[in-house]
Order: C-alpha cells, then sequence, then structure tokens
C-alpha cells in the first residue's frame, strides 16, 4: 500500500508540475458502483511536453484492487493484436497514458473491466478538465457507440454485463474558434437573478457547456458555480466565464428594484402565462433554478413545441414536482393583442384579472367557445386570473385583444 501511495503521489507531482495549456493537459477518469468496496480513482490521459506516445517515465502501471470482485478502469498496452501494444517488458495494463503534445485528433483506447458474477449498475466519472486547452474537443465514445462531450457532462452511467468493456477517448486539438458569454452585456434590477451561460464555437455551430468557472468583478452582486447572478444592491462589473484557461467576460449593471410579479405552480401539470412583460424572457431568469421542460401549442403545426423563453399573451405548461412561487422584476400589462389561428390555440392572461366582456376579436365572433382552463382537468372559464394560461377554440385566423380597463 505505501508503494502504491508513494506512486501516485509521484504521478500526480510529475503530471502537476506544469499543467495548462496545449503542452501540458490532462483528464483524471475514475468509476465506481452503488455497492462496490472499491472506488477507481486514479486515471489520467493527457498529454506533456517531453512525453513520448510511447511508454515513458509519465506512463504507470496499473495495479489490481485486493478483492475478488470489483471494476476498475485502465489503458491497455498488453496484447500484439491491439492499436495500443507496447512492445515487451512495457506490454501492460496502465492507470496513466501521458503523451507528447497533439498537433492531430489522437484517440486513447480504455477498458472497463468488471470482475463479478452479474450485471452491474457502474458511473465512470472524469475532472480535471480546466487543464485542457478550451479549444479542444474532449470525447468519450462508449461500447455502443455513444458519444459524450466532456466538456457539457462530468459522468456517465450504465449497466454493464461482467467482462470488459472497450472504450474510447477521442481528444482533437484546435476544434472549437472562440469561447462566449450570454448574455453579452445585461441589465438587472435588485432582485432579480439572471443565468449566465457559455458557448464553445466551431463554425455555425455552437455547444453551451456547463463545466464553466465563474467569477464577477464588481459590485451589487454574487454569481454561483452555475453561473446564476443574484442582484443584491445598485453597482455593476463584470461576469467572467473560464474554459480551459480561456476566458470571456460580459458587462452587467444593477439598477435598483422595479415591480415583482408573482408566479405559483403547483405539483403536476400548470398552464400558466406571464402576467407582465419580464426585464429577461429567457425561462431560466423568470424560474431560476427549475429543471422541468416548458410547452407551448403551436397553432400552425398543430403540435406542442419545447421553448426557453416565454413571451406575454402566449399560454405555457409546464410539470413541477413541487409547489413553488417564482419572482421576477416586470412591466404590467394593461392589455394584449396575440394573433389567434383557425383551430385551437394557447393564450396567456394579462396582469388583472379578466372577464369574456374584456375580449374583443378581428373579425368579431370568431371565437367559438369560452376559453378552457386546467385545474388537474379541463374546466370551462367565465374570467381568467393573472397567470392563467387557456386554450381558446378560433373560427378563423385572426385577432384577439384583451383588456383590463
Amino acid at each position: 500500500m505505501l508503494k502504491l501511495t508513494t506512486i501516485l503521489i509521484t504521478l500526480i507531482i510529475l503530471i502537476s508540475s506544469s499543467l495548462g495549456g496545449e503542452n501540458w493537459w490532462r483528464i483524471r477518469f475514475g468509476l465506481y458502483t452503488a455497492d462496490s468496496l472499491y472506488t477507481d480513482d486514479w486515471n489520467y490521459a493527457g498529454a506533456m511536453l517531453g512525453a513520448s506516445d510511447g511508454h515513458d517515465v509519465y506512463d504507470f502501471e496499473k495495479f489490481y484492487p485486493p478483492t475478488p470482485q470489483y471494476a476498475i478502469l485502465f489503458f491497455p498496452h498488453r496484447e500484439p493484436a491491439e492499436p495500443d501494444y507496447w512492445p515487451a517488458p512495457y506490454n501492460r495494463d496502465y492507470a496513466s497514458d501521458i503523451r507528447a503534445p497533439l498537433t492531430t485528433k489522437d484517440i486513447w483506447y480504455m477498458k472497463l473491466a468488471l470482475v463479478y458474477t452479474y450485471s452491474r449498475t457502474v458511473t465512470i466519472w472524469w475532472d480535471e478538465l480546466d487543464s485542457i486547452p478550451a479549444d479542444y474537443l474532449p470525447i468519450l465514445i462508449s461500447p455502443a457507440g455513444d458519444s459524450i462531450n466532456l466538456f457539457v457532462e462530468d459522468s456517465y452511467t450504465g449497466v454493464f454485463p461482467p467482462g470488459v468493456q472497450r472504450w474510447q477517448l477521442s481528444v482533437e486539438p484546435d476544434y472549437y474558434d472562440r469561447i462566449s458569454v450570454y448574455p453579452d452585456g445585461d441589465i438587472v434590477r435588485v432582485g432579480e437573478t439572471r443565468q449566465f451561460r457559455a458557448y464553445l464555437h466551431h463554425g455555425p455551430d455552437s455547444l453551451r457547456i456547463t463545466l464553466v468557472g465563474w467569477e464577477y468583478h464588481g459590485t451589487g452582486g454574487t454569481i454561483d458555480d452555475n453561473g446564476l447572478f443574484e442582484a443584491t444592491f445598485p453597482g455593476g462589473g463584470y461576469i467572467v466565464a473560464n474554459i480551459g484557461g480561456v476566458r470571456d467576460s460580459s458587462e452587467i449593471t444593477v439598477n435598483p428594484g422595479g415591480t415583482f410579479f408573482d408566479i405559483t405552480v403547483h405539483e403536476g401539470w400548470n398552464l400558466i402565462s406571464l402576467p407582465a412583460t419580464p426585464s429577461s424572457n429567457y425561462a431560466e431568469d423568470i424560474f431560476p433554478g427549475a429543471t422541468y421542460y416548458i410547452y407551448t401549442f403551436d397553432p400552425v403545426i398543430h403540435d406542442y413545441i419545447i421553448v426557453d423563453t416565454l413571451s406575454v399573451g402566449k399560454g405555457y405548461f409546464l410539470l413541477s414536482y413541487s409547489d413553488e412561487t417564482f419572482s421576477f422584476v416586470g412591466t404590467a400589462l394593461d392589455s394584449l393583442t396575440v394573433p389567434l389561428f383557425y383551430g385551437w390555440n394557447m393564450v396567456g392572461s394579462p396582469g388583472e384579472t379578466v372577464t369574456l366582456a374584456d375580449f374583443s376579436t378581428f373579425p368579431p365572433g370568431i371565437i367559438l367557445h369560452p376559453p378552457f382552463v386546467w385545474n388537474e382537468i379541463y374546466e370551462v372559464a367565465d374570467s381568467l386570473e393573472p397567470t392563467q394560461g387557456c386554450w381558446i377554440l378560433s373560427g378563423a385566423d385572426g385577432e384577439l385583444t384583451i383588456t383590463t380597463d
């Protein structure tokens, strides 16, 4: 055990001596099973100036656990017929495979060995991606051919039978053109939250990533590890995203608080709408911390669609797993005008209670039935409350205006 600990400490010191950049980076892999007494934590793939693609002092042999049943990861260099064979005396299984700095895409071959008598649920995880350059594309490829971008996910869980599973780590340098932070400049009010997001860009394509280091430089608020900014008093500064040592920033200004509106959702399905025009239409800013999807009905294609932004005048279905109330800053709605299409339309309500007498259409008389609202079942409504959404059946294309005067 002392020998193993010494080797691991030496490995960490050697590889950590100059990390961060194209010439020095690594990814740490580990795995665990829910009922296993052994956790495999120390497996490294990476590159270092002075290392080679064959065996060298940065590559350490794998030590197998002293238990009769276990699951482990390793880099195989044992079999002559396999792509990563190293000649004797280095034809062994390794816990680290550190190579020369990349000039083109390279593949690390990995194996997951399950020494059990029955199938097990195994979680493979990875970390220390802050050392890998932000313009690299690191993809983990499962035995089934699933591709997992390591910048997006931090683990992979699956059920595997006893035996050996073959994995690949593909790393392509100079893949992403740039990173960006969204929103690119924003104004919030005291009491609001704002969700900042980081993207990697490859040509016209972009990818939102979650494994980001967030910083706030300024006054008036704080930002958490997930990029959620909370405005606490007037001020301003810069939001900074750090991805593999590459940074991008966004300016933010915190103004005094405004008018707050509440949306209360209950456990189960909710048919809702916005009672005011929000300062940000993004769903993550209106429902901070929520993890559910939001749907609306598209009357043109006659189907539900998932949305990430909300607009006044529209109705939305939201599935909540608990009773919650969300507050946002907005501008009150005295009236609203929305288009109607032939057939069913999912419509929102303004910021005050309205009745059918407050509805008018152009052309007149195209509403064929009183609105339906959802209260665990559909009900015919003679009035709409703020934050309620409803279904309206229209006999023609036209326009609906709802006033609160």
